[in-house]
């Protein structure tokens, strides 16, 4: 999807086919495709839901502890401000610590006006209120006053890991009010292609269903009405 950092020309209209699709399904259509799972368990949380469907593929960053800060080493507004480009979620591994606010509501805007498709944070934010009021995608493990002290980017556009799943960047990364799913980069037109038949034929059931028709055996015979 992604060359030389780069979206390719099909990538936004992939991103607009994903925004259609539950997480749940994406989840099933990994499991199908015998996928390793990329559900985002125990982790970050939707704090405004209600902006509806994120996808964007990932710019990630590492977080630590603060040792030194060297010169030279980029900065998380960097991040917001030239490095990440529009379709970009944000996904910045804090290690998951609530002690300390890694993100507030001057990064979201910035974000948010450059085009950027959503931030996902493995830690805390501050500016809650702010934040929501933004309409902008957001994702966090809690928020604290606590500005991030004790914390400093190391790394940028690298593997990372959050709950138990590697998040390369250019994966792709879809959530919603239900939670996080990471699809590989190289996998997304796959599981587009499987997520949209799973969810072709539920639309169907929910259709039987609201009729008044049994659930039993019920998507075995949608799935031959409906051949993939």
């Amino acid at each position: 999807m992604t060359e030389g950092g780069k979206h390719m020309p099909d990538s936004e209209k992939i991103l607009e086919e994903y925004r259609k699709i539950p997480t749940g399904t994406i989840s099933d259509a990994l499991d199908a495709l015998k996928i390793p799972s990329g559900v985002i368990v125990g982790g970050p949380r939707a704090l405004n839901a209600h902006v509806g469907r994120m996808a964007g593929y990932a710019y990630t960053m590492q977080q630590m502890p603060k040792r030194q800060l060297h010169p030279g080493k980029v900065r998380q507004i960097e991040v917001y401000n030239h490095l990440a480009q529009s379709g970009n979620v944000v996904v910045i591994d804090a290690g998951g610590r609530l002690d300390a606010a890694t993100t507030g509501g001057l990064q979201v805007i910035r974000a948010k006006v450059r085009g950027l498709s959503g931030i996902v944070l493995n830690g805390c934010c501050r500016d809650a209120d702010e934040i929501v009021e933004q309409d902008f995608p957001f994702f966090c493990c809690g928020t604290s006053p606590r500005k991030s002290v004790p914390l400093e980017t190391v790394g940028v556009n690298v593997p990372i890991t959050i709950s138990n799943i590697q998040i390369c960047p250019g994966d792709l990364i879809v959530g919603d009010a239900t939670g996080l799913v990471v699809v590989p980069a190289e996998e997304c037109e796959n599981v587009l292609k499987k997520a949209q038949y799973i969810q072709k034929v539920e639309q169907r059931m929910e259709e039987c269903l609201l009729s008044g028709g049994d659930y039993m055996g019920l998507r075995d015979r949608i799935q031959q009405e409906i051949p993939e």
